[in-house]
């Protein structure tokens, strides 16, 4: 019985810490895709708030997000992502 809990208690512990690296993973991947917004004009730089909606994807990575202009106008952008770099994009305003 004492070795289940401790067994429990080792893989909790690992999901525990793997969880903030993939959290990681998507927030670049959030950052990528709102400066290629900002490149396209759809946003004017720093007065913008980029929230992840949703993502999918290994090799190549499709990521939703949406931004909200200090001013209240959302823009939403889905770009997909490849190798750092961003492969397209579309932006919905």
């Amino acid at each position: 019985m004492f070795n289940k809990t401790v067994a429990g208690l080792a893989l909790s512990s690992a999901l525990f810490v793997a969880a903030p690296a993939f959290a990681g993973d998507w927030t670049e991947t959030v950052d990528l895709c709102a400066a290629a917004a900002e490149a396209e004009g759809a946003v004017a730089a720093d007065e913008y708030r980029a929230k992840f909606l949703y993502g999918s994807g290994a090799s190549t990575k499709k990521v939703a997000i949406e931004m909200t202009a200090n001013d209240g106008n959302v823009v939403k952008a889905e770009c997909k992502i490849r190798r750092g770099k961003v492969t397209s994009i579309d932006i919905k305003a």
